[in-house]
């Protein structure tokens, strides 16, 4: 333990007969010297202790049945050192803010005798200015201080321990300058999308103060009529919007700033289409395989609304029996199958779009056969 700290000595007493009472003994056993601490047997079977000086102590616990009969516990060990000398760092979250923003500064002690309180001081190096910013020693090891105008400043902490010794820490310089001019730039994840189709905007905000809310406007330029997709300013940086009909929009990003500042983006042109009708074409690796042989059928789709799903279809054209190859639709374009007998088949694709519609390709036509063996006829 350190010089100036506290400790306390307790004392477990069993048999005899109770109650019992108790006197606390210290050993200084640098000097042999001795002393009583509690002039009479007390009550309480605990004694606390302040280490008044550097050395090797021994406690020892004294108990007193009802009887009278005292008796004597075992030394207890306890050495006092010189306490480390109280020192201070300091940090800032930030060394350079906007006028308007927060910067919290943190201190760390060390050393002395805790628990610790601590004091903010700040130094205005423009103006050479000082104030104190927390008028007496607080519990909490960080201050955060919003920067009222634009200088240069140094932040102290002071840390007072136990024994009312008090530091100080070096400074910390912070800077804190004009905002810069809040601005939003927008863009959409593609300008020209069919009717059904989803299209993302997405604001950048820089500048002003943060944190950033966001508001999205509509404008229909065939009807000049507007609309405000966001009732409230929102947490997102983005909007996904659904195109309900053709025509021309544009898109307008607001940000607003922890100011409530707000400014607008430019607009963003985003065209709504008819979809083309879904069509899906195949094709066969080979349209001509041996028994045993694999073949892979391709099918190609456009338009109507992707994402594109897909199923494939034999047709046996010899026995006129049909299978579904995949059980249900699949992500895969292509589809790889195993000729297991001769005779004459029909591939055929089937691609489904993000809006459910179904169309079926043209057959695909595939003869297996069996490979012909080369063989010789025996010169005779």
């Amino acid at each position: 333990m350190n010089v100036g700290d506290k400790v306390t000595v307790t004392g477990t007493a069993a048999g005899g007969t109770a109650p019992y009472t108790y006197s606390y003994l210290l050993h200084n056993k640098d000097t042999d010297s001795w002393s009583r601490l509690t002039p009479q047997f007390i009550n309480s079977a605990s004694y606390t202790w302040t280490a008044g000086s550097v050395g090797n102590r021994e406690f020892f616990v004294e108990v007193k049945d009802s009887t009278g009969k005292v008796m004597r516990s075992s030394a207890v060990a306890v050495s006092a050192v010189k306490a480390q000398d109280l020192t201070i760092s300091a940090k800032a979250g930030s060394n350079k803010v906007n006028v308007g923003d927060k910067v919290t500064v943190t201190g760390a002690a060390a050393g002395g005798t805790a628990p610790y309180t601590y004091s903010y001081l700040l130094h205005n190096k423009d103006a050479d200015s000082w104030s104190r910013l927390t008028p007496q020693f607080i519990n909490s090891a960080s201050y955060t201080w919003t920067a009222g105008s634009v200088g240069n400043r140094e932040f102290f902490v002071e840390v007072k321990d136990s024994t009312g010794k008090v530091v100080r820490s070096s400074a910390v310089a912070v800077s804190a300058v004009k905002a810069q001019d809040l601005t939003i730039s927008a863009k959409a994840g593609s300008n020209k999308v069919n009717v059904g189709d989803k299209v993302t905007v997405t604001g950048a905000a820089a500048g002003g103060t943060a944190p950033y809310t966001y508001s999205y406007l509509l404008h229909n330029k065939d009807t000049d009529s507007w609309s405000r997709l966001t009732p409230q300013f929102i947490n997102s940086a983005s909007f996904t919007w659904t195109a309900g009909s053709v025509g021309n929009r544009e898109f307008f990003v607001e940000v607003k700033d922890s100011t409530g500042k707000v400014v607008r983006s430019s607009a963003v042109a985003v065209s709504a289409v008819k979809a083309q009708d879904l069509t899906i074409s195949a094709k066969a690796g080979s349209n001509k395989v041996n028994v045993g042989d694999k073949v892979t059928v391709t099918g190609t789709a456009a338009g109507g609304t992707a994402p594109y799903t897909y199923s494939y279809l034999l047709h046996n054209k010899d026995t006129d029996s049909w299978s579904r190859l995949t059980p249900q639709f699949v992500n895969s374009a292509s589809y790889t199958w195993t000729a297991g007998s001769v005779g004459n088949r029909e591939f055929f694709v089937e691609v489904k779009d993000s809006t459910g519609k179904i169309v079926r390709s043209s057959a695909v036509n595939c003869n297996v056969t069996i490979q012909q063996e080369d063989w010789e006829l025996p010169i005779m």
